[in-house]
């Protein structure tokens, strides 16, 4: 029904009725199947956040305490970045107080490219060749990546055009483009391990378009949320070339392009201390498209694209609040050659903007090239012994994954613990995992996942890593209960 005194677009989405809803199984109503779904999330979320798991207190009451694993966020490391905010407030300065660039103020810009092209976009190339490098008027600054991917979205497409997404995907992307822009979410599937298939994308267009429907933008995300893959360069180079004979935007979300760790083994002492692992691979493929179109190195693959298309149709997003931890600053960015789209923002961004304080603080730090680079390399490194942990934790109980090299999460296949294959077994099994073993998990239905059963862990936000093992124990305590 509709809420009192909301719009219809509001009411709908608060209703659960937009997005439209993966068919359920069981005869199910598909929106009311979501929205009691999406509720008892909810529901379980706000409890565990009140009660969390700790190492002290475990076995020693009888009330459920609950181990978070919903949260993609990074919470590791998150001390020396909050005493370096903290002094580098005390230097605001009056003339900050004002109104700037709905942009982003040029000195923000400028750092945030410096940034960006000392790190993600540096990578070791043949002598004589160079990175990718951009430049503040080709960037945009707005209140977190959420907010950019809404406002390039309206100013990309009208309302119910589609995007091209491959699944599974963030859960959020059908707010974040749906709820103001008015953009519907096109599911491409992928192959084994989640690669991208060109066929994939193609039978997706054809299917939308048979029914009238019209496809605007091919979204990704590099590092992949929430399979903690890296597309290859060549994967990359397949779908733009595809997106370019269908004149279609493609927007790269690259928020984890510095969250990357590699694929390791714990060490012995990592379980105590979330220490280095004992061997390292986190120099990785990684290939930002910003790279992929401007690095000389990439110049033969895309031999014969439009140079008008890679300029006006191409775009990237990153920010802070996965690399740094720093969600609640909102720093989200765009880069793009469009200069249209980077007019638009002048009045996109109004209501978007990152306040000034946080501007001139962000733009003070990220100046400073040591600090930045040690919790960059500690992030990862921490990221990737929390990983190692984790992956031995789960294969110790027989459930398998999509092994993950970024981000902060590790897609699980608990489909052998299902009554029966369909969202509404995974539903129970989910309300099973959270209300009687204390654990929450993202259920793959909210990811548009292909089948029921697979779930995402995140695996970066509780305050104790111990808490990973624990985790893993109820969940199979769980599965051994169930016979499995």
């Amino acid at each position: 029904q509709k809420a009192m005194h909301l719009s219809d677009r509001v009411s709908r989405w608060v209703a659960g009725v937009d997005p439209p809803a993966t068919a359920s199984g069981g005869g199910t109503d598909a929106a009311a199947f979501t929205r009691a779904y999406a509720r008892q999330f909810a529901k379980a979320y706000s409890q565990g956040t009140r009660n969390l798991w700790r190492k002290d207190r475990a076995g020693g009451s009888d009330e459920v305490d609950y181990i978070v694993l919903s949260r993609s966020e990074q919470k590791l490391n998150s001390r020396g970045l909050a005493t370096e905010i903290a002094r580098l407030s005390q230097a605001f300065p009056s003339t900050a107080l004002g109104y700037e660039d709905y942009k982003g103020s040029l000195a923000l810009r400028e750092a945030v490219c410096r940034y960006a092209n000392r790190t993600f976009l540096q990578r070791p190339r043949p002598q004589g060749e160079h990175s990718a490098s951009i430049s503040a008027d080709e960037v945009c600054v707005s209140a977190g990546c959420g907010s950019v991917l809404e406002n390039m979205f309206m100013a990309l497409c009208d309302d119910g055009d589609y995007a091209l997404v491959p699944s599974p995907y963030y859960a959020s992307f059908d707010r974040d483009l749906g709820m103001r822009a008015g953009v519907r979410i096109g599911c491409v599937d992928t192959e084994a391990g989640g690669r991208l298939s060109v066929d994939n994308f193609e039978r997706c267009y054809q299917d939308l378009t048979r029914e009238g429907e019209r496809p605007r933008v091919v979204l990704l995300t590099n590092p992949h949320n929430p399979l903690g893959i890296i597309y290859t360069a060549e994967e990359l180079t397949a779908v733009l070339r595809w997106a370019e004979a269908r004149q279609l935007h493609l927007i790269s979300d690259e928020i984890y392009a510095n969250s990357i760790y590699g694929r390791q083994e714990a060490s012995p002492s990592s379980s105590s201390s979330l220490a280095a692992p004992s061997s390292s691979t986190s120099d990785s493929n990684f290939v930002s498209v910003i790279n992929l179109i401007s690095d000389p190195a990439h110049s033969k693959a895309l031999s014969g694209m439009s140079p008008a298309y890679l300029r006006d149709f191409v775009h990237a997003i990153f920010g802070f609040s996965k690399d740094f931890g720093a969600s609640g600053l909102r720093i989200g960015c765009m880069w793009t050659r469009n200069q249209e789209l980077v007019v638009a923002w002048n009045d996109l961004g109004y209501a978007c903007a990152v306040s000034t304080h946080t501007q001139h603080m962000f733009e003070s730090l990220l100046g400073k090239d040591d600090f930045v680079d040690d919790l960059l390399a500690t992030n990862a490194s921490k990221l990737g012994a929390a990983a190692a942990e984790l992956r031995i934790a789960l294969r110790g109980a027989g459930i398998p994954f999509v092994d993950p090299e970024a981000g902060l999460f590790f897609w699980i296949d608990l489909r052998g613990m299902l009554a029966e294959p369909t969202f509404e077994a995974e539903r129970q099994l989910w309300h099973a995992l959270a209300y009687d073993k204390g654990v929450i998990l993202t259920p793959g239905f909210f990811c548009k996942a292909s089948e029921p059963g697979w779930f995402r862990l995140c695996f970066a936000w509780m305050p104790d890593h111990q808490c990973l093992p624990e985790a893993v124990r109820r969940i199979h305590s769980l599965k051994n209960v169930e016979g499995q």
